[in-house]
C-alpha cells in the first residue's frame, strides 16, 4: 500500500524521515560540498531545542542527525542519540570519519546508533587538487570501527562515496575494499551539477553504463550497492525497484524525496529538502508536526518544485 501511495503520490500525513541539523559546523572544506554556496550561519543546534525537537518527532520515526557539517563535533551527540533511541526512532548519521578513532568508534557502537554513512572516495593518498574527502586514515578507521562492532549487528556500516567522472576505476575498488573490510552496504552520491561548474560531469549514456557495472559488481562481490536513481536494494527488491524506477524517479514527477522527507535547520526551522536550507516552511518551535507537513507553504512547494529546485537532478532520471 505504502509503494503504492508513493506511486502516486499520495503524501503521508506525517514525514517518515526527519534530519536534523544538529550542527553546520565542519573540520573540512570539500570542493564539492556545497556547504559554502548556501550562505550558512555555523551553529549547533541548542540542548533546549533538540529536546523540544524530540517531543514533536513520532516514535518509529527515521531521524538522521546530520546537517551541513560534520556531527561527531557536536558537543550533545550521544544525548541526541539517546533521545530518539528511547521513541524506538531509527537514528542514522553521516561523518566524514576524521573522528573515528578507537574510543569514538566505541562509543557509537554501544550509544544504540542504528546506521552510520562513511563519505570516503578512496582509501588511497589524494592530491591537494582533488575534490573529493581527502582523510589519509580513512581505511584504518572503517577497519576499526568495523572490528570493534564485532559480532554486534548495529550500527549499520555505509561507506558513502561521490561519483567523479575519470575516478570509475577508485570507485570500483573502493567497493571491493569495502567488501574486504566487511561494510554492509555502498550509498553512491551523484553531485548537484548546480554547483561546482568546473566539474566534469557524466553524459546520460556515461552514467547508465556505469549503472549496469555497479549492479553487475553489487552482485559479484555479494553487497549492497545504492545509486539513486538507478538501482537500490538486493535481491526481488532490486528488481522491482527496476520495474518501477522510470516512474519513480521521472522528471515528470514531483521529486520523490520531497514524498516523505522534512529537514530542520539548527534553529527549529523546518524546509522539505536539506539542499534548500533557507526555504522555510515552518518552525517546529512553535508549530506541530502536522501543522508543518499540512501547511499552505509546503503544499504550495509540492506543486511548484520543479521552479523552486530548478536545475537540481539528484533523483531523477535523464529524460
Amino acid at each position: 500500500m505504502d509503494f503504492l501511495k508513493r506511486l502516486f503520490f499520495v503524501v503521508p500525513e506525517k514525514p517518515r524521515i526527519i534530519q536534523l541539523e544538529i550542527t553546520n559546523k565542519c573540520n573540512l572544506d570539500c570542493a564539492m560540498c556545497p556547504r559554502k554556496d548556501f550562505g550558512l550561519v555555523y551553529e549547533d543546534m541548542k540542548p533546549e531545542v533538540l529536546k523540544q525537537l524530540s517531543e514533536k518527532i513520532p516514535p518509529f520515526s527515521e531521524v538522521i542527525l546530520t546537517g551541513w557539517g560534520e556531527p561527531l563535533l557536536y558537543p550533545a551527540l550521544y544525548d541526541a542519540i539517546a533521545l530518539f533511541k528511547k521513541k524506538n526512532c531509527f537514528v542514522k548519521l553521516t561523518t566524514n570519519g576524521a573522528f573515528l578513532n578507537p574510543e569514538t568508534s566505541k562509543k557509537l557502537i554501544n550509544s544504540g546508533l542504528d546506521s552510520i554513512s562513511i563519505s570516503v572516495d578512496s582509501f588511497g593518498t589524494l592530491s591537494d587538487n582533488d575534490p573529493r574527502h581527502k582523510n589519509p586514515s580513512i581505511r584504518s578507521a572503517v577497519g576499526n570501527l568495523i572490528s570493534t562492532r564485532a559480532g554486534n549487528k548495529t550500527p549499520l556500516i555505509v561507506l558513502q562515496p561521490t561519483l567523479h567522472k575519470g575516478k570509475e576505476a577508485e570507485l570500483i575498488e573502493l567497493i571491493k575494499e569495502g567488501k574486504l573490510l566487511g561494510a554492509d552496504r555502498i550509498n553512491i552520491v551523484r553531485l548537484d551539477k548546480r554547483f561546482n561548474k568546473n566539474f566534469g560531469y557524466f553524459t546520460e549514456k556515461e552514467e547508465r553504463k556505469i549503472a549496469k557495472k555497479l549492479i553487475a559488481l553489487s552482485s559479484e562481490q555479494k553487497i549492497r550497492v545504492d545509486f539513486l536513481p538507478y538501482t537500490a536494494f538486493t535481491g526481488f527488491k532490486r528488481v522491482l525497484f527496476a520495474i518501477f524506477s522510470g516512474l519513480l524517479y521521472s522528471k515528470n514527477r514531483p521529486c520523490s524525496k520531497i514524498y516523505d522527507y522534512l529537514y530542520v535547520t539548527y534553529s527549529g526551522k523546518a524546509t522539505p529538502c536539506c539542499s534548500l536550507p533557507k526555504y522555510e516552511i515552518g518552525d517546529l518551535l512553535s508549530q506541530s508536526l502536522e501543522e508543518v507537513w499540512n501547511s499552505e507553504k509546503i503544499k504550495k512547494f509540492r506543486e511548484n518544485n520543479d521552479l523552486v529546485c530548478k536545475g537540481c537532478d539528484m533523483l531523477r532520471l535523464p529524460n
